[in-house]
């Protein structure tokens, strides 16, 4: 006897027709159900333009207010001080007595008689002795004043608008003849995953909303203010993607308990990182590697500059300096002392050595008081200070007599090239001029790196301008230390 079939029961049209009516009903639900989302978002996106440019004008007034007090207080705070250093007041003085306009030109301005050439020419002698290179500063200051006034420019655009939310509605559908990859592109939720204007919008902790190339709306992005990027390079107030790795799919041959194939299909490879544990580890640093890192690190706390490695530069080269090397105040009115003593015939030669222990190095450091010390000096110092002191307590001082200058860490160093020069200079009249001093720091500086040729085409034309003012009886300017030290430093 053959065995009882199940009786089934197929559906009829009917059944289909009305089935299919309800699909219908529901997308269309479905879709007014986007069109009003839509609109919700496209009325958030407006106010949020509102918002931004309103406080895009609140931060540009706050700004305009800021520099206009700002302003109000340096300038004469500035004037103040240039009125009160005597080291430039005495620097434009020794100018006056070997330039006759200059003399004239501050005898009539100080009588209120001076003209525009009179004022331009003290204001030039004022900007040279602050800056000790006009042309190359102001040159400096245009540059700073164009990218500045570019970046302002750009901020003063308005930041551009995000595309319509709005698509275009989909095409109406056979029944009859469904076609399931226009239908499911045709998926509201597909669509709305892949618009990208409203991929921007969604949360950026929740990796399931996107894919990873999606990048989350930025609300500093539409302030373009200086407020509004220190806002964005804040580190905690955006969260930042996390990096994730790859699930391996799943094995065809492998065997799956029944009851299980939904879950399989649903979450590929989910069954395989419940078998075997992940494998991912943090690779550990070696010990020689984070010894290196602390001797460099406690290298680094001793050196107050930092030197190229021999091995970036060519043997018999000058490592090349992009950026002018800064210069501190404390140097400065050092070497505008030692300027004022040789043009007094005063000797220098004791002021160059080590305050503690008597000795001519290459490489000193001069503190606030403008007396010099070696770096071994300073260490011992400090050294001695830790023992503490019931007076001094745990600070070590300037062995000056009547000095109480505290020898810290935070010194200004002075090269080697330029100690070498202030023995010259020392051994030079009082009136020597500037050309002498420059073809003596190139001569060392082409001496020691033999291949740069820019050394020796400076040098040259160094020598024929002083030839051609020899033979011209000509007059050289009078020798500044300022500019013979940045031009120690950087000689090509």
């Amino acid at each position: 006897m053959p065995p009882k079939l199940p009786l089934i029961l197929r559906p009829t049209t009917k059944v289909l027709r009305e089935q299919l009516h309800q699909f219908e009903a529901a997308a269309q639900a479905l879709q007014l159900e986007r069109d009003s989302l839509e609109d919700r978002l496209r009325g958030v996106q407006e106010r949020i333009n509102f918002n931004d440019d309103k406080i895009r004008g609140i931060m540009n007034e706050l700004d305009d207010r800021l520099f206009k007090e700002h302003r109000s207080q340096s300038q004469p705070d500035f004037q103040r001080r240039v009125i009160g250093d005597d080291f430039v007041i005495d620097g434009i003085c020794t100018k006056m007595h070997g330039n006759p306009k200059l003399k004239s030109a501050i005898e009539a301005i100080s009588q209120n008689h001076g003209t525009i050439a009179d004022n331009n020419l003290l204001l030039m002698a004022i900007l040279t002795e602050l800056s000790g290179e006009p042309y190359y500063f102001a040159h400096n200051v245009a540059l700073r004043i164009v990218e500045y006034n570019q970046t302002k420019e750009q901020q003063r655009q308005k930041v551009p608008v995000l595309p319509s939310f709005t698509s275009a509605s989909p095409a109406p559908v056979n029944p009859y003849l469904p076609a399931v990859e226009a239908t499911a592109a045709q998926s509201p939720s597909i669509r709305v995953a892949r618009d990208a204007s409203v991929v921007s919008l969604l949360s950026p902790s929740i990796k399931s909303e996107s894919s990873s190339s999606a990048h989350p709306y930025n609300g500093a992005s539409a302030l373009p203010t200086r407020a509004a990027s220190a806002l964005a390079s804040t580190p905690g107030l955006f969260s930042s993607p996390v990096a994730t790795t790859a699930i391996p799919p799943a094995d065809r041959g492998s065997v799956i308990a029944h009851g299980m194939s939904t879950l399989q299909k649903s979450f590929p490879g989910f069954l395989e990182t419940l078998k075997k544990p992940s494998t991912t580890r943090i690779p550990k640093a070696p010990p020689a590697a984070a010894d290196a890192g602390a001797t460099a690190g406690a290298k680094r706390g001793r050196d107050d500059e930092t030197t190229p490695s021999p091995g970036a530069v060519k043997q018999g080269k000058k490592a090349r300096l992009e950026k002018e090397p800064a210069i501190a105040h404390t140097f400065v009115m050092f070497m505008k002392h030692l300027e004022q003593l040789h043009q007094t015939s005063q000797d220098i030669s004791e002021i160059l050595k080590c305050s503690r222990c008597h000795a001519a190095k290459r490489d000193v450091r001069v503190l606030n008081c403008l007396h010099l010390y070696c770096h071994r000096c300073i260490l011992q110092l400090r050294t001695e200070a830790q023992k503490g002191d019931a007076i001094r307590g745990f600070q070590s001082f300037c062995v000056k007599p009547g000095c109480e200058q505290v020898v810290s860490g935070k010194t200004t160093v002075i090269d080697g090239e330029i100690i070498e020069f202030l023995e010259w200079y020392d051994k030079q009249s009082p009136a020597v001029t500037s050309l002498p001093a420059q073809i003596n720091v190139l001569s060392s500086a082409a001496a020691k790196y033999p291949e740069d040729d820019d050394i020796k085409r400076k040098l040259e034309q160094t020598e024929m301008q002083y030839e051609a003012l020899q033979a011209n009886a000509g007059t050289d300017m009078t020798c500044d230390l300022m500019q013979i030290a940045k031009l120690a430093r950087k000689p090509y």
